[in-house]
């Protein structure tokens, strides 16, 4: 793995720091001529469309206690634990496409294996919460629109989660910590917003989820063909 030296890093972040500098600068000088043109105060962002938010609330029960599958970024001394989510591309795929993929590179392929993909249809949106985050270049607040899954899976697919990146661990939040001071703001709000899918969902026994995993793990190794 190549090395970088503390002078280079110094550097980087130093031309990094300059560059946002002058970028806000003019976004600054550009709200301001708007404003005089339109009389009134005006606001620039630099997302040239509305930003769409897909995110997937796993859980689970162990012990008789709810547990939320979540990672955070271990070099990050913010409040950071989130849900596993990805926003919108710009190549006109699905949020929940872009949703899928940001699973398997974070969770894992084994995990990834695992999971019945079609709990992430669009029609099971559990809940659509207006976001919000602050935007890149003029650190100004911009609304985001989230679109929200709630996954139940049981402990044994938990354990499967294996985290992709050296920076990041996947973690396991029992419920009467989702409020606390280490969850990411946005994602208490995520929380909150399909609490009452989740608690008005007809809790499965570990024995049933177990079931209907083998039964699904079953199928998809019936289906499997040797290319010669």
């Amino acid at each position: 793995m190549p090395h970088t030296s503390p002078e280079k890093t110094r550097t980087d972040s130093f031309a990094d720091l300059f560059y946002r500098g002058i970028i806000r600068l003019r976004a600054g000088i550009a709200e301001k001529l708007v404003s005089l043109l339109y009389g009134q105060k005006m606001y620039i962002a630099s997302q040239h469309k509305g930003a769409v938010a897909a995110c997937v609330v796993f859980w689970y029960i162990e012990d008789g206690i709810r547990k939320f599958v979540m990672t955070r970024h271990t070099d990050l001394k913010t409040a950071n634990i989130r849900f596993v989510g990805s926003m919108a591309s710009e190549d006109a795929q699905p949020a929940n496409n872009s949703l899928v993929r940001a699973i398997k590179t974070t969770l894992g392929d084994v995990f990834f294996k695992a999971l019945d993909v079609h709990l992430l249809d669009a029609d099971r949106i559990a809940a659509a919460p207006m976001l919000s985050f602050d935007d890149p270049i003029t650190k100004q607040p911009t609304p985001v629109q989230g679109l929200c899954w709630a996954v139940q899976i049981t402990a044994e697919q938990a354990q499967l989660c294996a985290p992709t990146r050296n920076n990041l661990e996947v973690i396991a939040v029992p419920e009467h910590a989702m409020l606390g001071p280490d969850i990411a703001p946005a994602h208490k709000l995520i929380y909150q917003s399909v609490l009452r899918h989740i608690h008005s969902h007809s809790v499965v026994s570990e024995g049933a989820m177990m079931d209907k995993l083998e039964d699904m793990l079953r199928r998809a190794g019936s289906s499997q063909r040797t290319i010669h």
